[in-house]
């Protein structure tokens, strides 16, 4: 009896995989059509469906006439995957986006609670209805206060808010808000008429025994270590300080904080270990592997890349349970096609294209490198080939992944394979680690206090290991100059040919020739074109901006912006120029909306001259300029001039006047468009930045150009907006100014 039932599970086991094997391709299509309409954008994503189906009809009347009779099959699967985006944006984030700017009365779940800041809460909710509208396919709602609302995760609210978008349409792929579903946020300022209503939500057991094990950690271990742990076992990497995770960027290691393939590795691992030893049967052993996959994705947050490692090692089980043969892209192609069925716009996100171009490169490249590595060296031994393997898939990754990592932070890591081999084999004991430690931690604090102990002195000893090396020259490129799309186009030119050509020469030529001009492009465009023109980027954090005029081998930061995490975000974007000193910072008032986060840039950034409002000499900030010994002046008639940078202020009426040299070219910058016209020498101005709004000016703006950090268009010639919400570039190039990059 048990014979015949074993026998009939894998029967009608392979059955179910069988099919799968043979769509495949066309779950790839179906990605590709979605990839495709996403990189075109949302305000136009209609046009690629059009091209792809135009693509099906023609493939399907040429079918007689060509043999891939099939091919109009993938371009219905690809237009399938486009239409299926395209759904999703106008019948669900396009409605959601039209509440934006308006009180509704908005009725949710609350999935997520965190601290904004230190005196504000964030609440994400899981929108049914606004207004009079039911929403049939939730998206979330972010919800902003002063105070803490009493509820829970599970729990109905339903009250009235200020609702904004969340993105601009026109950043495209990677955002990271519409990529999770964030449509919209809000402001509430009072508590009065919300109603909260206790309901039972089976996924909101898992996010508190997640907070539970996060707080035993925190018990457990001090700070940052704690920080650490939590981000690199639940993936809560919110808190953990930008000098870790500077230096984690530099070092190429962000993938430790990204539950992925390697956490569900090691779990699946020690599960399926720990049922061989109590001789569980393989049919036992792989249903409990995916009860507790569901729940440690359901504990991370159910992202692309844990749901995407959880489905491709579910996958590769079943197959040795029916004992078939699974193709390298299978699993992959269908963690793909589940997330995307069910949310379109996760492929926005680059937790997806970043986990999925990885894992595509690990399946292409990682055996052909090893292979290639083993028939060079002749010397290798047992516990030698695991280094080339592990080598072997660092290198793989890095490559597949490249492109979006230059597009995304503006910067590469050169040492990153070489990091990993050092890095990564104290990453599962650091894992397993912390698990105990956040378990134990829930039965047994003295066993979780000596689990700890261990843990802290381990994961400060690697983490300072990898401070240190982020230090060494060069470990990583910066790409956020020019011909960025150019890099972009020969790393992928280099991954394609390597997959299509199969002559040894011409691939090792073509290879060689790619990995120069990689390298090579953001160089000569950092060192050569950046020396010759002054830039000016407008770092928008969607309450102020934050102002970065570079050239001439000077760097000047007006602001820091007035988000919470304005001023990571500005060390983030000086990174990735290459940028490691400030020449002068300059605060123009002591708004939030000027200095707040101010304290994450002094801390991280050298500084040469920190220039304040005279209303600041108390603030923390002066005093942590005076303990780092910044040289620290207050605006009142200030006049600094060196060899290639002059920067004169004036306090005016509540409103700083500055005017800035930076080699030959001259700034003016006012929050007031009248303080700016009474200015001595305008004909020598030659781009005033103005913080006003675009509406209040009229016709005569007595300079040659001018740029507005304001979110409404502006129609007046030689003027330029940067958008509240968006990084915004500006060349000055011979006297003339352009919007771009390099």
């Amino acid at each position: 009896m048990r014979f015949c039932s074993e026998s009939m599970f894998k029967i009608s086991g392979s059955g179910l995989i069988m099919p799968i094997n043979c769509v495949t391709k066309y779950l790839a299509a179906f990605v590709v059509g979605i990839l495709l309409t996403a990189f075109i954008g949302i305000k136009f994503c209609y046009i690629s469906l059009s091209i792809i189906f135009c693509g099906f009809i023609v493939a399907l009347v040429l079918s007689r006439f060509i043999r891939a009779k099939k091919i109009w099959s993938l371009f219905l699967a690809a237009a399938v995957g486009s239409a299926c985006f395209c759904f999703h944006i106008f019948f669900v984030y396009k409605p959601a986006a039209s509440f934006a700017s308006t009180t509704q009365r908005v009725t949710g779940t609350i999935t997520e609670v965190s601290d904004y800041t230190r005196d504000n809460m964030c609440y994400t909710v899981r929108v049914s209805k606004i207004g009079d509208k039911q929403f049939l396919i939730p998206f979330n709602l972010k919800i902003y206060t002063n105070y803490a609302i009493r509820c829970d995760y599970g729990d109905e609210i339903s009250t009235d808010v200020l609702l904004s978008k969340t993105t601009n349409e026109s950043e495209g792929i990677f955002d990271s808000n519409i990529s999770k579903s964030n449509y919209l946020k809000g402001n509430l300022r009072s508590e009065d008429d919300i109603e909260i209503v206790k309901k039972f939500d089976f996924l909101s057991l898992f996010l508190k025994y997640r907070d539970k094990l996060a707080n035993s950690v925190c018990m457990a271990m001090n700070e940052p270590q704690s920080h650490i742990i939590n981000g690199l076992v639940l993936g809560r990497s919110d808190n953990i300080p930008y000098k870790i995770k500077r230096a984690v960027d530099r070092c190429g290691l962000s993938h430790i904080f990204c539950v992925s393939g390697l956490h569900i590795s090691i779990l699946a691992a020690f599960i399926m270990y720990f049922l061989k030893l109590i001789k569980a049967s393989r049919r036992l052993s792989v249903f409990v592997l995916a009860n507790f996959l569901f729940c440690f994705a359901a504990m991370v947050g159910m992202t692309p890349s844990v749901i995407r490692a959880c489905v491709m090692v579910l996958f590769a089980n079943l197959f040795v349970l029916f004992h078939k043969k699974a193709g390298r892209l299978d699993g992959l192609f269908l963690a793909a096609a589940l997330i995307l069925i069910f949310s379109p716009t996760a492929i926005l996100g680059l937790s997806f294209i970043l986990s999925f171009s990885s894992c595509l490169g690990i399946l292409l490249f990682a055996k052909s490198i090893k292979v290639w590595i083993r028939t060079k060296l002749s010397w290798y031994r047992g516990w030698q080939l695991n280094i080339i393997e592990l080598f072997s898939v660092s290198l793989a990754a890095n490559f597949a992944s490249a492109p979006f990592l230059i597009f995304a932070f503006g910067k590469i890591s050169i040492i990153s394979p070489f990091v990993n081999l050092i890095i990564l084999p104290f990453v599962p004991l650091l894992f397993i680690l912390g698990v105990g430690v956040a378990i134990s931690g829930l039965i047994l604090t003295d066993l979780s206090n000596f689990l700890g102990y261990i843990c802290e002195g381990l994961c400060g000893a690697v983490f300072y290991v990898i401070e240190l090396i982020s230090k060494i020259p060069f470990c990583y490129l910066p790409a956020n100059y020019g011909f960025v799309f150019l890099t972009v186009i020969f790393l992928a030119l280099f991954l394609l040919f390597t997959m299509v050509v199969k002559r040894g020469l011409l691939k090792k030529s073509f290879i060689v020739i790619c990995s120069a001009l990689i390298v090579l492009i953001p160089t000569a465009s950092t060192v050569i074109l950046a020396s010759r023109v002054v830039t000016i980027t407008a770092i928008g954090n969607g309450y102020g901006h934050s102002l970065v005029l570079s050239g001439e081998g000077q760097t000047v930061v007006i602001n820091c912006g007035g988000g919470a995490s304005s001023g990571r975000r500005l060390c983030q974007f000086l990174d990735s120029r290459g940028i490691n000193n400030i020449d002068a910072f300059i605060f123009t008032s002591t708004k939030n909306k000027h200095m707040m986060d101010t304290l994450t840039v002094i801390e991280n950034i050298s500084v040469s001259n920190l220039i304040l409002p005279d209303k600041a000499k108390y603030s923390t900030i002066f005093n942590e300029a005076s303990d780092r010994k910044i040289d620290t002046f207050l605006i009142d008639n200030l006049h600094i001039e060196t060899d290639s940078l002059r920067i004169e202020a004036i306090d005016k009426h509540n409103s700083t006047e500055l005017l800035v040299n930076l080699g030959d070219v001259c700034f003016a910058y006012s929050d007031k468009i009248a303080n700016l016209k009474t200015m001595e020498n305008l004909q020598h101005i030659n781009v005033a930045i103005i913080d006003e709004k675009s509406n209040d000016f009229d016709e005569e703006i007595p300079f040659d150009y001018s740029i507005i950090l304001d979110k409404n268009d502006c129609s007046l010639p030689n003027s330029y907006v940067a958008a509240p919400d968006i990084i915004t570039n500006f060349i000055v190039d011979g006297g003339k100014v352009r919007k771009g990059r390099l």
